[in-house]
């Protein structure tokens, strides 16, 4: 298993294509809606992205180098994601007693998507990671994972070509150690209470953002580079709409 050495805030990246929607009740110019006071709006989603595009045409070439195209590195998506996740995460924080720490690394953050540490995704991005690291560690005694969770896990690992050619179930199972073991267990243990709070608040995503998950444990193919979620909370039922980064 390629094993949790992090928790990560990871979304699943897409790149869409405009397009209207009818379907279960969502206005064009509404992105989320978590309970019934608060509504993300597209135009809020709009301008945080058109924030960072501003900034990063606003930079300087390199010495020697030409201006190329401007490329926001995280997509409408991502920033709906990290929007949703923010709140969620801050909401079963409060009712858990767990703090947001000071001094978070947001320019060590921004460095990782070439942006300062101000940037409006940037922040939304370290804080989700840090409450979500906060939540796990505040787990005590959590349940062990069920084999249909385990199940899960070992799907989308091997989805992302983290278990060795000719490795079933069984033995993926048998090779997980008391650390992967609390790692899961933990990250589980957390999705069943942001599940229950998404339930409790109702929370509606427009189809052009489904499919729609939040990651809850991550790992990174030691191969690849890449980083996915093993553990993760699916919000909304997936109607999607394909929508494009337009800047």
């Amino acid at each position: 298993m390629q094993r949790a050495r992090r928790i990560v805030s990871t979304a699943v990246v897409a790149c869409f294509a405009v397009a209207g929607l009818g379907a279960c009740g969502f206005q064009p110019e509404i992105a989320a809606r978590v309970g019934s006071g608060t509504t993300i709006s597209e135009d809020r989603v709009q301008k945080i992205w058109d924030g960072t595009h501003k900034t990063l045409s606003n930079r300087e070439p390199a010495p020697g180098a030409s201006a190329g195209p401007v490329r926001v590195p995280y997509t409408r998506g991502d920033l709906v994601r990290a929007i949703v996740s923010r709140d969620l995460y801050g909401r079963l924080a409060e009712q858990k007693n767990v703090p947001l720490p000071t001094g978070l690394p947001y320019d060590e953050a921004g460095a990782q998507f070439g942006l300062p540490g101000n940037d409006t995704f940037v922040r939304l991005y370290t804080e989700n990671a840090v409450l979500q690291n906060q939540l796990t560690k505040a787990v005590t005694n959590p349940a062990p994972p069920s084999e249909a969770e385990m199940r899960d896990v070992f799907d989308r690992i091997s989805d992302n070509g983290g278990v060795q050619p000719g490795t079933d179930f069984t033995a993926f199972a048998s090779m997980l150690t008391p650390e992967d073991q609390t790692a899961l267990s933990a990250a589980l243990s957390v999705r069943k209470d942001l599940l229950a709070l998404a339930d409790q608040l109702d929370v509606e995503v427009s189809p052009r953002y489904q499919p729609f998950e939040l990651g809850l444990l991550g790992v990174t193919n030691q191969s690849t580079g890449q980083s996915y979620s093993v553990v993760a909370a699916a919000l909304g039922e997936d109607l999607r709409v394909p929508v494009e980064d337009v800047s």
